[in-house]
């Protein structure tokens, strides 16, 4: 549906997160509104467990975009193949953070269907 990049926010020099909707969903009216319904909602959530979103619109060739904040570090998924076990506290505080995450999502409207480790 959608594609994440990283890239600069030249204005500010500050590395960002660029969520962009894939070419052959953009020509859908629905689609987009839905897109940026998401970016609405998203911003309107202030969280530390979620993602800050700094701005959306329409790249040159049309696309719709979300900028938002770049997370640094290893993903879950990266870990979990490095390590192959996690221990019992580290994985407690992943699922507590995760779920304060969801409950501010859930609170703003946003169900999010696509959870996962990466």
């Amino acid at each position: 549906m959608a594609a994440v990049y990283e890239a600069e926010q030249l204005s500010i020099g500050k590395r960002i997160a660029v969520k962009v909707l894939a070419s052959e969903l953009s020509a859908s009216t629905i689609v987009i509104e839905r897109f940026f319904r998401e970016a609405r909602a998203a911003a309107s959530v202030k969280s530390p467990h979620i993602v800050e979103v700094y701005d959306s619109g329409r790249l040159d060739d049309g696309r719709p975009f979300i900028a938002m904040e770049l997370l640094e570090g290893e993903s879950l998924y990266d870990r979990m193949a490095r390590v192959r076990i996690i221990d019992i506290e580290t994985t407690i505080r992943v699922i507590v953070h995760t779920a304060k995450g969801l409950v501010k999502a859930h609170a703003a409207g946003i169900v999010h269907r696509d959870l996962k480790p990466e």
